[in-house]
């Protein structure tokens, strides 16, 4: 563990992380935070994980530890364990402990973490402790330079599920009824779709994101990236319809090449199931593609075991961009930040990038997850947008193409609305 601990003290502390010192009272730190022995004791059992309601510190829940701080002779003694604390949320630690609790989709639920029972999940708790952790130096004397608060980087991303509507009649026949309730029309794109013959509508919300997203590329330029996770299976699955070696993708691929999209691998649901699918896969798209593929994402969201994100590793991803909760928006690691991937199990740090996922279109307004009304959402998305530029945090969000057609309003608007919040936390004096 002592090649972890030190990589969490350097994500607290960063540049003052010599100044700190894991371990007991003897410590000889500048800032000594306490190890709690009981987690280390119990590690892998239900009992090491922490009971609520949790203890604050400075407002501040902790995981571990006592809820104090003490100045002695120049030094401080910090007995909450933050290094424990933030491994639990990092590692996603709880996940591998409650293995039992699954939802249908075989997706640990938000509702069941730590953080939403403890009243945490809007909060990136582990970015907290690194600005109490500066906080503390400071009462030492020690000379710390302000950070200015700002989101200090921007993921623009949109996995394609349905690049355009799916080739079945009860496809057809959804939308028939949707656009006769609701539009009081008849969908003829549907139509169209079903009988095979070609239109250019399913490129308009391609159109729309470039439009949107060029915004914010503009005003934050290298500290933007924007991502099109892209499935590259070849056959039907579950929820995906196949389109790789379809003519009417390659049109979609040129207009995102042009605008300078990353397209990355969207990695199927036949690959949880059977690793050796994911190398098919990613070798397809490249081949596809032309160049490499470093960065995934699960389809549905249906983050990995601990034990397979490894096999990520073996096959040349670097960056991973699925974790995040898909029944409700927040901080499923504790921070927004971009963190190295801990293997729980074997308590094995890797190289491998966790880009936390904060929020996905689906989960706002799904009645099985938040169900918020268009305004409601938006409120809520502020709260977390404002929470990431005080901690200097990166924004990593999720739209699909197919959730902002022009006859989907709500995800529409919202996603208009969520630019030009961003536009505005981007405007720095």
């Amino acid at each position: 563990m002592k090649e972890i601990e030190s990589y969490i003290i350097e994500f607290l502390c960063g540049n003052y992380s010599d100044l700190v010192i894991y371990g007991d009272e003897n410590s000889n730190g500048k800032v000594n935070i306490i190890k709690d022995e009981n987690f280390y004791l119990n590690y892998g059992k239900k009992e090491s994980l922490p009971n609520l309601p949790f203890k604050e510190l400075r407002g501040i829940p902790i995981l571990f530890g006592d809820a104090r701080i003490e100045l002695r002779e120049g030094k401080a003694y910090i007995y909450a364990d933050l290094i424990a604390s933030t491994y639990v949320m990092i590692s996603r630690y709880e996940e591998m402990v409650e293995d039992d609790k699954k939802d249908g989709w075989g997706r640990f639920p938000g509702r069941e973490s730590l953080a939403f029972r403890g009243g945490f999940i809007d909060r990136p708790l582990v970015d907290e402790y690194r600005i109490l952790v500066e906080n503390v130096l400071r009462e030492v004397g020690v000379e710390i330079k302000e950070r200015k608060e700002e989101i200090s980087k921007v993921y623009l991303t949109h996995d394609i599920d349905q690049p355009w509507e799916q080739r079945n009649l009860k496809g057809f026949f959804v939308k028939l009824v949707y656009g006769i309730q609701q539009k009081h029309k008849i969908n003829f794109n549907s139509l169209k779709d079903y009988l095979g013959i070609k239109t250019k509508e399913y490129l308009e919300p391609f159109s729309f994101f470039i439009e949107q997203d060029q915004k914010i590329k503009s005003l934050y330029t290298d500290k933007c990236e924007n991502i099109y996770f892209v499935l590259a299976n070849t056959e039907k699955q579950w929820l995906t319809d196949s389109y790789i070696k379809d003519e009417r993708f390659l049109c979609i691929m040129n207009i995102l090449k042009e605008a300078g999209c990353d397209l990355e691998l969207h990695a199927s649901p036949l690959t949880n199931k059977a690793m050796e699918k994911l190398k098919d896969e990613k070798d397809m798209l490249e081949e596809y593609l032309g160049n490499p593929v470093k960065k995934v994402r699960n389809h549905c969201l249906l983050v990995r075991s601990p034990l397979d994100m490894e096999s990520l590793i073996e096959i040349g991803i670097t960056e991973d961009f699925s974790c995040g909760y898909a029944d409700i928006a927040g901080f499923r690691l504790g921070t927004s930040r971009a963190v190295k991937y801990i293997n729980p199990y074997n308590k094995k740090l890797t190289d491998l990038l966790l880009h936390p996922l904060i929020i996905m279109d689906g989960t706002l307004n799904d009645e099985r997850y938040m169900n918020l009304s268009q305004e409601q959402a938006l409120e809520y998305i502020k709260r977390l947008l404002y929470v990431i530029k005080r901690t200097n945090g990166e924004l990593n969000i999720l739209w699909h193409n197919h959730t902002c057609a022009k006859n989907n309003e709500y995800h529409r608007n919202l996603y208009k609305a969520v630019i030009i919040l961003i536009q505005e936390l981007g405007r720095y004096e």
